[in-house]
């Protein structure tokens, strides 16, 4: 890379040559962004040689007139002189070169006598040639146009004939996947081929310095930009699509801002370029797939600590930047909206500028509380004694007594310090704090609308490795516990809100995932609502069958409370199926006769199991 400028420069004002050269890199890399800039910066040095660049995209080509009519066509529209010359000549020759068997052969003769008679071209001069051709997206031809009719034409017309340079831009490694002759085929018209890197340095730099609308220069300092795009992008394979999106992106979110805090404008600007560089990257490596994935660290300045289960998704991202530069790390926080920008492409411009505003609250009231303060004494542990680290410890293990999102970071935060040997409260286990907090249900309800799988990611990201794994299961089992309830309330009240509708439209208005999230045995415990649905619901069969079909595999399960059981049966004891379905027809009267008997079979062998567990002991 670091001589491929030159190297350029040297093959298109050698004279006498008759072989081709090819820049060789993968899809992203900036090879088409280079070469063009290269044209650009040669244009005026080559007009005084009287030389033009002829830029050719190969994408789609199929055969070989299809590629000297792309050829011919690029040919007369870089030359006005030549355009003018022609007149209406070339218009005919487009019009009617079709109804011509031998085209192509018209279509060069064209070409080369075009070239004579305009005295611009010598054909017979080996020294002097006028058309430097850049054949773009080799790989991208159709499969119809085989590698060596393309190079037999290139290698007789365009480098014997006409002396043409010839530069070909490609992806070798999706050319030989499909063509393994291509190798040997190039060898005979390419004598070098040059390796394109992933967007190396100077690309890097010219992209940021050119690309950033002015007026981000009068905020940003243009170093602190490219320290931030080259400590977020190391060691990640960051191409140069990835980048303009990136910059692309940036532009979109600035022009949605509330022009309110304008005050606030390099935190904002520095904040929203880390998080979308953050997620860009990781998204399109792969590590991010979905927007949940990074469901509990979003509107939270990043945690500067290894998280305990590295495999998790969030765990993996916030892993990578644990050792950048504090004054990059330190604008790190994760927005919701930028996340479906990037992975959905949609911005709610209001959650946007909400989290804006929280970030704000959260960056001008550092120090407002003493928990706060602790936090930022615990994410900045070096710079601390021992002493102010246990305060802060202290502080922080006092707060937990009422659970949400906050406290929950905060019990991850501390189990970190146990994970790395510097907790200093013996006897103190943050998680018994919020075990306690779950079993006096003081918790935000809010905390638990979410779905399953954001609730699973809770576990997965910050203590399924915890070492207590009786603790562990305690508290994963009060978590769920609440997460049911607080759902199951949302859900029985949605049904109480379209009961009377018919049933097609009660499946349509709740969820799948919600359905799901709720069992059957709940529903039938909230005697009023089940009642309602089941009695006086116009399609009381298909609503009741259809909540059966959704628990099936609940009664498969031997670890159903008695209890639970006991309280079905009862209510389905009074249910008299003769009065109150008499409008069903036999099979539906079947079903529900069949399900009163899998709760009795279901309670008997509960009972079967606790008598042997009895004789055992």
């Amino acid at each position: 890379m670091f001589n491929l400028k030159q190297s350029l420069i040297n093959y298109i004002t050698t004279k006498n040559t008759d072989y081709a050269i090819e820049i060789n890199g993968k899809w992203g890399a900036g090879k088409t962004h280079y070469i063009k800039e290269f044209m650009i910066e040669q244009e005026e040095p080559m007009k005084e040689e009287n030389k033009k660049f002829i830029y050719l995209s190969c994408n789609g080509i199929q055969t070989i007139e299809d590629f000297q009519t792309r050829l011919l066509n690029n040919i007369v529209l870089n030359d006005n002189a030549l355009k003018k010359g022609l007149g209406k000549t070339y218009d005919y020759f487009n019009k009617y070169a079709d109804l011509f068997d031998n085209k192509s052969e018209i279509a060069l003769r064209f070409i080369g006598n075009v070239l004579n008679e305009t005295n611009k071209y010598d054909v017979n001069n080996e020294s002097e040639y006028r058309f430097i051709l850049v054949l773009d997206d080799l790989e991208r031809k159709s499969d119809k146009l085989s590698s060596k009719d393309l190079f037999g034409f290139i290698s007789s017309y365009c480098l014997d004939s006409y002396h043409m340079k010839v530069i070909f831009i490609a992806n070798e490694e999706r050319i030989t996947n499909v063509d393994k002759e291509f190798d040997l085929i190039k060898e005979k018209i390419i004598f070098n081929t040059f390796s394109f890197e992933h967007c190396n340095e100077d690309i890097f730099k010219e992209i940021i310095e050119n690309r950033f609308e002015s007026h981000t220069y009068q905020i940003l300092d243009i170093d602190w930009l490219k320290s931030a795009f080259t400590t977020l992008t190391k060691g990640n394979n960051t191409n140069l699509r990835t980048i303009l999106f990136i910059i692309s992106s940036f532009r979109n979110l600035i022009d949605k801002l509330d022009k309110k805090n304008g005050n606030d404008s390099e935190q904002i600007y520095k904040m929203i370029l880390c998080n979308l560089i953050i997620v860009s990257i990781n998204y399109k490596n792969g590590t991010l797939k979905r927007v949940e994935e990074l469901e509990l660290i979003y509107s939270q300045k990043m945690v500067f600590l290894n998280m305990p289960n590295k495999d998790s998704t969030a765990g993996r991202i916030l892993n990578k930047y644990t050792d950048c530069d504090f004054i990059i790390r330190n604008h790190i926080y994760f927005s919701r909206a930028i996340s479906d920008l990037v992975i959905n492409g949609y911005l709610d411009s209001k959650t946007y500028n909400k989290e804006i505003d929280h970030y704000l609250v959260k960056e001008n009231l550092q120090e407002s509380t003493p928990e706060q303060n602790a936090m930022e004494i615990l994410n900045r542990f070096r710079n601390h004694t021992e002493e102010e680290v246990r305060e802060a410890q202290n502080i922080l293990y006092n707060s937990l007594t009422y659970v949400d999102t906050n406290t929950i970071q905060i019990c991850n935060l501390l189990y970190q310090f146990q994970e790395m040997k510097l907790y200093f409260l013996e006897n103190k286990s943050p998680l018994k704090k919020i075990i306690v907090a779950l079993q006096s249900k003081k918790y935000n309800p809010k905390y638990f609308k979410i779905s399953k799988y954001e609730l699973e990611i809770t576990f997965t990201t910050y203590f399924e490795s915890m070492k207590d794994q009786a603790e562990y299961d305690e508290f994963r089992s009060l978590m769920y516990q609440n997460f049911i309830e607080s759902n199951h309330i949302d859900i029985i009240n949605k049904i109480k809100k379209i009961i009377k509708e018919p049933f097609d439209k009660i499946y349509t208005s709740i969820s799948a995932s919600d359905l799901s999230d709720i069992n059957l045995i709940q529903v039938i415990n909230d005697t009023p609502v089940f009642l309602e649905a089941i009695l006086y619901h116009p399609s009381k069969s298909d609503y009741f069958n259809f909540l059966i079909k959704k628990n099936s595999g609940y009664f498969s399960n031997t670890s159903v409370p008695s209890e639970s059981l006991h309280s079905i049966d009862k209510l389905l004891k009074n249910i008299n199926i003769t009065q109150n379905f008499a409008n069903l027809d036999g099979i539906d009267k079947y079903k529900i006769k069949e399900f009163k008997n899998t709760v009795k079979n279901k309670k008997q062998e509960i009972i079967f199991n606790m008598d042997s567990n009895e004789l055992e002991s």
